[in-house]
């Protein structure tokens, strides 16, 4: 993917981008992020008239103008809980949390998701009305920083070298039988140790976390969201996005919740025609939006599914 800067109006940006097929679009974006207009010359304009493969690359090429706009000229266009730098954050919060800040912050979404496995859990949040089947219950809960974006972004060359040094490192000593034993001391010392040709690395601290939107699909097929209360009225800097499952402890879903992160990181990469770099070629669940592309489209590799061989990409469990 390529794309340069064409021009600016009031109120939105001109981009052109050329696709992973060589095709060159010219796409302009709102401020705001949304698409003002989109030319190119080489696929139907109707979506419907579109093969599977050029109607991704017709929405990779919309997603890397957004980003094209607000690397290179600031303006917020894709959500914050979207943007790697966020998730890495988030994740560096996370497992700079104790014991008890872990539990205090995502114990319940621990019992919500395990609740469905586990007789001897009491589940936090009483399901909807038709929400029965755990097979097509999705669980949401946003996580806010105490640290502002600029803060975020300003550290983000740095934070992601020394996170990909470190979690490079763990990857190649962690086997399935210590994964869940031992990447939350480890990685977390191997991060935070200090280095000789490099300061520490940042340091993030979470601000609060919303309650538990459900997302559910009723009997009827019908697709239902329970939006849970937020102590903030702004957008998150991370977003937990994961169904029911069989979790023995909270430790367990600490380490789902690591792989979790770096699952996401990787699916903003994949779903603007990027490879990720390369500590971040995981294969596990990561946001809901790339999860459902992977698995309806064969543009994608079966980059969920943890067992999947697909080259240059590695499993943790």
């Amino acid at each position: 993917m390529k794309s340069e800067y064409i021009e600016e109006k009031e109120g939105w940006i001109g981009v052109k981008v050329i696709d992973n097929n060589e095709v060159e679009h010219k796409i302009a974006v709102q401020k705001s992020g949304e698409i003002r207009g989109h030319s190119q010359a080489a696929y139907p304009d109707d979506p419907d008239g579109r093969a599977e493969d050029e109607n991704e690359h017709f929405n990779q090429a919309r997603k890397y103008a957004k980003w094209h706009v607000l690397r290179e000229r600031g303006y917020e266009t894709v959500p914050p809980y979207r943007r790697p730098e966020r998730i890495a954050a988030v994740l560096t919060a996370i497992r700079l949390c104790s014991d008890e800040e872990f539990e205090e912050y995502f114990g319940d979404f621990y019992r919500q998701i395990a609740s469905h496995h586990q007789s001897g859990i009491d589940r936090p949040y009483n399901l909807p009305r038709g929400a029965s089947d755990s097979r097509t219950i999705l669980y949401t809960m946003d996580v806010f920083l105490e640290e502002g974006s600029d803060e975020i972004l300003s550290l983000e060359e740095e934070y992601g070298r020394r996170l990909t040094e470190a979690v490079r490192e763990e990857i190649e000593t962690l086997s399935l039988d210590t994964l869940f034993d031992s990447p939350i001391t480890t990685l977390s010392e191997s991060f935070l140790g200090e280095s000789d040709d490099s300061p520490n690395p940042p340091e993030f601290t979470i601000d609060g976390v919303s309650g538990i939107t459900i997302n559910y699909v009723t009997l009827l097929g019908k697709k239902k969201t329970r939006e849970a209360d937020s102590p903030f009225d702004q957008s998150p800097d991370g977003r937990l996005e994961l169904q029911p499952g069989p979790l023995e402890s909270l430790d367990d879903f600490r380490a789902l919740v690591y792989l979790h992160l770096l699952c996401q990181i990787r699916d903003q990469y994949l779903l603007i025609g990027e490879e990720p770099p390369e500590v971040f070629r995981v294969l596990g669940p990561g946001t809901d939006l790339a999860l459902g592309k992977y698995q309806r489209l064969d543009f994608y590799e079966d980059y969920h599914d943890v067992e999947a061989d697909i080259p240059g990409y590695y499993s943790l469990i």
